[in-house]
């Protein structure tokens, strides 16, 4: 059988290969119509390789779109990711790439570091520039993703037949991608603010 592309998912049973059939016929005329709008506006992705998979997702690496939800907002949310990435330079990816790792190690350990520079700072001016400090860090470290996150959404949103439904859906995700990408953020501003409590208190 030969590999899914993305124009092939412009008429139904292309869709119906992408993600297996349904009665829901209605839904994937949906689909394919806004695989023809996206081919349309992209000529140069319509060969790009479309494959099932547990979620939804562009695989800049291998560039692939992975399908999962029967929904044509997401799978045009996955588009523009890929007319993002799929023709930026290895400098942005690799950016991105560094994006994602550091704010997988910031959720991590930033209450450990939290609560190890309570412990052994006892200087609460000092304590409070080192919170400042992180906090900037992870900010700026989650910055690629997100605003990667936000330009893909917009795009889909002032492009979509029904812009008011399409935000309804996509920016509660993107809330999500942003509360998961400054989880460690949100961490070392709580401690700061604690820090600033503390002060207070003891004028």
């Amino acid at each position: 059988m030969l590999p899914l592309r993305f124009k092939d998912l412009a008429s139904i049973s292309g869709v119906q290969n992408a993600y297996g059939p349904s009665e829901d016929e209605v839904l994937h005329a949906r689909i394919s119509a806004r695989v023809n709008a996206l081919v349309r506006k992209y000529p140069e992705l319509a060969d790009t390789r479309v494959e099932r998979s547990n979620r939804d997702s562009y695989d800049y690496i291998n560039n692939v779109i992975n399908v999962k939800s029967r929904d044509p907002d997401i799978l045009a949310h996955e588009m523009e990711h890929a007319a993002s990435l799929g023709t930026s330079s290895s400098l942005y990816k690799k950016l991105l790439e560094v994006s994602q790792s550091a704010v997988r190690i910031n959720n991590t350990f930033a209450l450990p570091a939290v609560l190890a520079l309570g412990a052994a700072v006892e200087d609460e001016n000092k304590k409070r520039l080192l919170y400042k400090t992180l906090l900037g860090i992870s900010s700026v470290a989650a910055a690629p993703n997100l605003w990667e996150e936000a330009k893909a959404s917009t795009n889909v949103v002032l492009d979509s037949p029904d812009s008011m439904s399409s935000a309804a859906k996509l920016l509660p995700a993107l809330a999500a991608h942003a509360a998961h990408d400054l989880a460690g953020a949100g961490v070392y501003l709580g401690a700061l603010q604690l820090s600033n409590h503390n002060k207070a208190r003891k004028k």
